[in-house]
């Protein structure tokens, strides 16, 4: 069965009532994916955001200056008792130097934003492929609430394919952080982290004779509504009446299935408590690998990688293996010439085969996979990701359980801490950006081997000399 078909069954045959009811109908020879999530705005008013995404490989590219081009149109109209209330219409374009470049696994993103009252709606969707004159349609009914004025609050929970500190302000920036929605909601091995993004409204004015905190429960449900994952109770101090909440959750370990995604907050001054939920998905191909257990892997012939590879290659290569290659390891190398650095390079690779019984180096391909992540997500012009104190502690612990981040304000500056609950009974690991560049430093971890500095809060205050 092709994996779309997987995919589509899973959704299809697991999903809850509530998730169902908020389907409608689409058709057209372009299917995209689309989501939306309601925000607290002026007095009754609330602030509807739209998300989608495009299969990038289903949109025509003409060739066009030596590039791949395709244009795009995208139109949202809202409608109330059948009447038009509001619209707004964008083109965008996409360009690839090479058709290879275009896989079935991308996709181009789009948001739009709109202010509506309470009421039941309808959204008519509409994504048009302009080179061909072909689109794909997709309609909604949804419905707007109020938020309360003086309760505590919450509004809905954005799911996320990328959550980061930024200050350019494209249609994706929210309160300090740029969101990249994932509108079809799926996650997996080459998805494991589920960010999400929420608000928080109402929380109790400070006062020095009152609980000033607040906690945040995350908790993970399956289909039947079973609790199988529940992470730790986030207790804050109140910076705020209204703040924003995001973080991470790894869901690369629950197998292929819905689920949903429980976020309560409770208010410690007043004791109150919200709740938001949101219906997600988790895909993983080796789910529905074959259950022959007979079949045995081949012998494979021993092919080197580096054969092909000159010495400034090489050397970045081995550049990499720094934090896994022992002292030893690092001198020798140093004296080897081209042709033994191959050689050397294969056996590194051989001695750490966990598996050798199988065909791959499992332990290589996860261990250069966090190099790339690292490089992809926290390269800086000084600096290559896997060199940076978060790229380090990617690449040696791998995706965290759960990212708690915390943007800079007038009093203290950006920070994030990384939870690891499987790790030496649970570990986390505190990044600062020190100098307000874009750089964040460890400053404590309550790991083995990893600095420890337990009055590390110092570090956020913004009036700190250096």
């Amino acid at each position: 069965m092709k994996k779309f078909n997987i995919l589509w069954i899973i959704m299809l045959a697991l999903v809850s009532p509530s998730w169902t009811e908020a389907q409608s109908i689409s058709g057209g020879q372009i299917p995209f994916d689309i989501d939306i999530a309601t925000f607290r705005a002026q007095k009754d008013w609330s602030y509807l955001e739209v998300y989608l995404s495009v299969p990038r490989n289903k949109l025509s590219h003409d060739e066009s200056d030596g590039m791949f081009v395709a244009s795009y149109e995208i139109e949202v109209n809202i409608y109330l008792n059948d009447s038009l209330v509001t619209q707004k219409q964008w083109r965008n374009v996409d360009r690839a130097a090479s058709l290879d470049q275009i896989t079935g696994s991308q996709y181009l993103y789009g948001q739009a934003a709109f202010y509506l009252k309470e009421g039941r709606y309808k959204l008519r969707t509409r994504v048009t492929d302009v080179n061909k004159d072909i689109g794909g349609w997709s309609e909604w009914d949804f419905s707007v609430n109020s938020f309360s004025g003086t309760d505590l609050d919450l509004s809905d929970i954005e799911l996320s394919m990328e959550l980061t500190p930024d200050t350019v302000k494209t249609v994706f920036y929210k309160n300090g952080y740029r969101v990249i929605p994932n509108p079809k909601a799926v996650f997996g091995i080459e998805v494991p982290l589920m960010y999400y993004y929420s608000e928080i409204y109402n929380l109790s004015p400070y006062s020095e004779n009152t609980d000033s905190t607040y906690t945040v429960n995350i908790s993970i449900q399956n289909s039947d509504g079973e609790v199988i994952k529940q992470l730790p109770s986030r207790v804050k101090k109140r910076a705020g009446q209204s703040l924003v909440n995001i973080g991470a959750v790894n869901v690369a370990t629950l197998q292929s299935g819905a689920y949903r995604l429980s976020m309560e907050v409770i208010d410690g001054a007043a004791a109150d408590t919200v709740n938001r939920e949101k219906n997600f998905f988790v895909y993983r191909q080796m789910d529905f690998a074959s259950g022959d257990q007979s079949a045995t892997p081949q012998k494979m012939p021993v092919y080197n990688e580096f054969a092909d590879m000159g010495e400034e290659e090489l050397d970045q290569h081995f550049e990499y293996c720094h934090g896994i290659a022992s002292k030893d390891e690092k001198s020798m190398y140093k004296s080897l010439d081209e042709k033994t650095k191959r050689q050397f390079l294969l056996e590194f690779w051989k001695k750490r085969d966990q598996i050798p019984e199988t065909p791959v180096n499992e332990f290589k391909n996860e261990f250069m996979f966090r190099i790339e992540k690292a490089n992809a997500k926290y390269s800086r012009r000084s600096k290559q990701g896997f060199e940076t104190d978060r790229g380090k502690i990617l690449i040696g612990y791998g995706e965290p359980d759960d990212i708690e981040y915390h943007p800079s304000s007038l009093d203290a500056k950006a920070y994030e801490i990384w939870y690891y609950y499987k790790v030496e009974g649970s570990v986390e690991f505190c990044f600062v950006d020190i100098r307000d560049l874009g750089e964040y430093t460890l400053v404590h971890s309550t790991a083995q081997n990893q600095v420890h500095d337990y009055d590390w809060e110092r570090w956020i205050s913004p009036i700190r000399s250096y």
